[in-house]
């Protein structure tokens, strides 16, 4: 009872510092953060936006250390936790705060997209969730998402030949480091090349001009329903996988109750959600919203 009530007021962690995440529902572990960052979001609205902003980046950043001591449980190690992570969310949002004093194309876009897999494997420190880490992961991403970022490019060009001596760096830390195995090694050095290589000849046999709504509609469509799958898929895979040892049954099974599930949940529940929250009961009108996510 203890986690489910913790889990419904957002207190839940994986490392259990107040309550832990609900077992069959891992993901959910996240919302915790998320709604913290977005409270504090709020703040710095009401506040002094740029300075409160500020304080909350020298305090993220002065977390960091504290995470690593390994303070196992209370609201201390919480509190620790929120700030420590919250230097990620910050950074999308300076990201977009300065979207006009610098930009990237495609090419080093892309490169960046492709960095993040090499990253991914990498232990920099012996914790398993590592703050540091998934920080230098979102500065490698800075160029593709500021790319992703509709808005007339300006301001300083971040060119693929600046993220050159990273992919060596760490590049040789996973080379020397990491306990993948040598042929995984290889495909993540190569991956970022090939990303760039492949959308190049893509480029020049005009496939991307033809295919263009096509990837839009894709694009439209993943970003619709990305929460929905997020919330919904772990259940899903565990419910499969009780009843399901064959590996093409799991699969079919469970996509198509993702499916089935992602539909339901965005186009009833959220719909009717939505009416619930913004519909107004005096004139008897319904306020048309769209999800919060969908920003």
């Amino acid at each position: 009872m203890q986690i489910i009530v913790g889990n419904f007021f957002m207190v839940d962690t994986l490392q259990g510092f107040i309550v832990g995440s609900i077992r069959t529902n891992n993901p959910v572990w996240s919302l915790t953060f998320e709604m913290s960052f977005y409270l504090l979001f709020a703040l710095g609205i009401f506040f002094q936006r740029k300075t409160f902003f500020i304080y909350w980046l020298v305090a993220a950043l002065f977390a960091i250390p504290l995470y690593f001591l390994n303070i196992h449980s209370g609201i201390l190690a919480h509190v620790i936790a929120i700030f420590s992570f919250s230097s990620i969310w910050l950074l999308g949002f300076y990201i977009y705060e300065y979207r006009t004093y610098f930009h990237s194309n495609v090419y080093t876009a892309l490169f960046s997209l492709g960095l993040l897999p090499l990253m991914s494997r990498l232990h920099l420190t012996n914790q398993y969730y590592d703050p540091l880490k998934y920080l230098l992961f979102a500065i490698i991403a800075i160029p593709f998402f500021r790319y992703c970022i509709d808005q007339r490019r300006q301001g300083y060009n971040l060119k693929l030949i600046h993220l050159v001596p990273l992919y060596i760096c760490f590049g040789y830390l996973l080379l020397v480091y990491s306990d993948s195995l040598l042929i995984s090694k290889i495909l993540y050095l190569v991956f970022p090349v090939a990303l760039v290589f492949i959308f190049f000849l893509l480029h020049k046999m005009r496939f991307i001009e033809h295919g263009k709504k096509g990837i839009e509609f894709l694009g439209a469509t993943l970003g619709k329903y990305s929460f929905s799958i997020y919330i919904i898929h772990y259940p899903i895979l565990i419910l499969c996988a009780k009843y399901f040892d064959n590996l093409l049954s799991f699969l079919a099974v469970g996509i198509l109750l993702l499916i089935v599930a992602v539909w339901f949940l965005e186009n009833h529940v959220q719909k009717f959600v939505s009416y619930i929250l913004r519909h107004d009961t005096k004139n008897k009108t319904y306020i048309p919203t769209q999800p919060f996510r969908s920003e």
